[in-house]
């Protein structure tokens, strides 16, 4: 029997243009950092899909090769570019209807949106569960059996 090794969580998020608040810098799936059985490659990951094309202006930044590092010091990385630009992040940009695929560990976030045109994203995380225990199975054969 097959089982569903991943568990997903869905999240729509809407920006509108020039009132948008900021997100500030984070790492999804704070639990498992020290997990034994961690695996960078399929850790985690998060589908985006955009419903609007995604700017530098109103959209998530992300910081490439950030999910290979661990567990990420995001105030002394702030603290060392100077500013809430942290060095070497870059804007995820897409068009209306594309999905980004991303690691959940990869550290993301966005600014205030300072253009005009809305953002609204349909975020669904994945993340790994180990099969549970059943407590009792219902098989097809125990429901027909008389």
């Amino acid at each position: 029997m097959a089982w569903l090794l991943f568990s997903m969580m869905t999240i729509w998020s809407g920006i509108q243009g020039r009132l948008g608040p900021s997100v500030a810098w984070h790492q999804d799936g704070k639990t498992h950092w020290n997990a034994p059985d961690s695996d960078e490659g399929a850790h985690h990951f998060n589908f985006m899909t955009q419903l609007y094309p995604s700017t530098a202006g109103n959209g998530v930044w992300v910081l490439p090769g950030s999910h290979r590092r661990g567990k990420a010091d995001i105030r002394k990385m702030v603290a060392e570019s100077g500013s809430d630009r942290i060095e070497g992040a870059v804007p995820m940009q897409c068009d209306a209807g594309d999905t980004i695929v991303t690691n959940r560990q990869l550290v993301h976030g966005s600014f205030a949106n300072s253009s005009p045109d809305r953002r609204i994203t349909l975020n669904e995380g994945f993340f790994p569960r180990k099969p549970r225990r059943r407590r009792s199975a219902v098989t097809p054969k125990s429901l027909t059996t008389k």
